[in-house]
């Protein structure tokens, strides 16, 4: 499970960008529309949209999560004109430490 925010100004003839946001524990991807509002003016300007799987423990995010957060990613870039050089995880608290262990242990 995962929400996704694409930018009004999308446009399939332009490569985006994709940020995997990764949230803290607690959070539950309830966290949405403030990544929304805090990202939306970059997110149009830099041509990237935003992604934020859901974590299944309320702890927060473990290594075995990481197949599903990778299929989340790989359905949005099926989805939308991603550039594969312009993907980054990003996250807060347990969510920085998943978006570290992903860029190290997934990053095809």
């Amino acid at each position: 499970e995962y929400w996704v925010c694409v930018p009004e100004t999308y446009t399939p003839n332009v490569s985006h960008g994709l940020i995997v946001w990764l949230h803290p524990a607690g959070k539950g991807g309830r966290d949405s529309e403030d990544m929304v509002n805090i990202w939306k003016p970059f997110l149009e300007e830099y041509h990237y949209i935003l992604v934020g799987p859901k974590s299944g423990s309320p702890d927060g995010w473990v290594a075995s999560e990481t197949e599903g957060v990778m299929q989340d990613v790989k359905e949005v870039m099926g989805r939308y004109t991603i550039d594969r050089s312009r993907v980054v995880a990003h996250g807060m608290g347990v969510g920085g430490r998943m978006a570290f262990y992903l860029g190290f242990n997934a990053r095809d």
